[in-house]
């Protein structure tokens, strides 16, 4: 009988392990979370890498910059767990309890950082999006990062004013008498501005002639950025169960488990469309990598001059422009409904072929798009449709 009662003890209240789960001892929930969570951020930093390919932008070194910051966050938790957090203030000492306290809100600062740094990355994500016209698209992104800024110096302020490290702990004193309206008030702006970085994502996609199913596929990366709102609105709820509880060394877990997992979901969810595969053909720059490439070929051909784009292709002659005339005044005909139309039969440098109908599968059109073949970096295409007429000009 003494063999059954100890095979089925509870391992985490019995053995040699470093820390044991009691109802007075919860550190190593807290430290079992966290490895966890601080094992997947490189994983999740070194799977957007082989997707970005060899074209780096500012979002992706914001991603390695957000990743150091996470793992920072869950050393300074792991240090704190060793003075003595997610333990009951009883067997805590007032030494432990001064360096507990620095750690936690250390981490604290780093939590909120990290959350404007994700947002930060979906945010420049969608500036690259929009091409380089765009300009009031653009600049809505920098208006949009600005926010997220100011809430992140708000919300550090407003949760460090006043409140020292023992009050943030409740650790033989009182809690901050304001703590709980205070995450409450940096969780509702934090919705805000999630809400409005969603809405930036619909600016970049609804306006795009594509099939709504593929509008929807794109738009489902950015969605899980709203799940982020009820993480933090459970983790201000359980900053007020702490406040009220008879035992807040052992009921400070919860939400500090919250700003883990939240870090990591943060980070995940600002990766998500970094790592959508399928939508890597989208562009919405219409050709702007070949008009920077032209320009920039021959402006360096010479010194002190404008730079011009060559227009071999349209030089004209006069039996040329009689044929142009010839084709207006009888109007193109085409032989066969299956063969695409000719409006330039003699020779040119470059050559437009017309499409019609559904014959051809949208994707087929941008196989030969400078920007979006066999492209990983951008994740949007705008398609333009031209028309093509001419019109009756008498003799000169």
């Amino acid at each position: 009988m003494a063999d059954s009662g100890s095979s089925t003890a509870d391992p985490t209240v019995a053995g040699n392990r470093y820390f044991l789960i009691t109802d007075e001892d919860h550190r190593g929930v807290i430290l079992v979370v966290s490895i966890i969570c601080a094992a997947y951020i490189p994983m999740l930093l070194a799977l957007r890498g082989t997707f970005t390919n060899k074209n780096i932008g500012l979002d992706d070194g914001l991603a390695v910059a957000v990743s150091v910051v996470g793992l920072i966050h869950s050393v300074l938790v792991w240090i704190a767990v060793s003075h003595g957090l997610g333990k009951s203030y009883v067997d805590v000492g007032a030494s432990d309890a001064s360096s507990m306290g620095r750690l936690l809100l250390a981490s604290v600062v780093l939590f909120l950082v990290t959350l404007f740094l994700t947002k930060s990355c979906v945010i420049l994500l969608c500036r690259k999006l929009f091409s380089i016209n765009m300009k009031r698209h653009r600049t809505l992104c920098d208006t949009m990062t600005v926010v997220c800024g100011l809430w992140c110096l708000g919300a550090i302020l407003a949760v460090t004013i006043d409140c020292d490290s023992l009050q943030q702990l409740g650790y033989r004193t009182d809690f901050c008498p304001t703590l709980t309206k205070r995450w409450s008030a940096v969780a509702v702006v934090d919705g805000v501005t999630e809400v409005l970085i969603f809405l930036l994502s619909l600016a970049v996609v609804l306006p795009l002639h594509m099939s709504t199913d593929r509008k929807v596929s794109v738009l489902l990366t950015f969605a899980p950025r709203l799940a982020v709102i009820a993480l933090v609105g459970l983790h201000a709820h359980y900053i007020d169960v702490t406040v009220h509880s008879s035992n807040p060394g052992v009921e400070i877990v919860t939400p500090t488990i919250y700003r883990q997992v939240l870090v990591l979901f943060a980070i995940a969810s600002a990766a998500l469309p970094a790592l959508n595969r399928g939508l890597r053909k989208f562009n919405t720059s219409m050709g702007s990598t070949w008009m920077d490439t032209t320009l920039s070929q021959t402006s360096g051909r010479g010194t002190g001059q404008q730079p011009t784009i060559p227009l071999k292709s349209l030089k004209t002659n006069k039996s040329s422009m009689n044929r142009s005339k010839r084709r207006s005044m009888d109007g193109d005909e085409i032989d066969r409904p299956d063969q695409n139309p000719n409006f330039r039969p003699d020779k040119v440098q470059h050559n437009t072929t017309a499409y019609w109908g559904k014959a051809v599968d949208p994707d087929a059109r941008s196989g030969q798009s400078q920007e979006s073949q066999n492209s990983e970096a951008k994740i949007i295409r705008k398609d333009m449709q031209w028309r093509v007429h001419y019109e009756n000009q008498g003799p000169s």
